[in-house]
């Protein structure tokens, strides 16, 4: 994993997007520690977003079940 300051981000974003984009991770630090990680944004199998079903989860949370359930999801994370 390479290491970049908050510094060398702002001024030279377009040769760490480089890193990125050919699947590099990269920590960012700030005043000498380490507050952030950029890693590649992962597609789904077909190399499309995948879009959460949103009738399903309205359905969900439109019975007293689902509500709780949804509940407990967000609690969870």
């Amino acid at each position: 994993m390479k290491t970049a300051t908050v510094r060398l981000l702002r001024n030279e974003f377009a040769r760490i997007s480089q890193w990125i984009e050919q699947g590099e991770s990269v920590r960012i630090t700030k005043a000498g520690r380490a507050f952030a990680v950029l890693h590649p944004y992962r597609r789904g199998r077909k190399g499309e977003l995948q879009w959460p079903d949103f009738a399903d989860r309205l359905k969900r949370m439109a019975s007293p079940a689902g509500l709780e359930a949804e509940a407990a999801e967000a609690g969870s994370s």
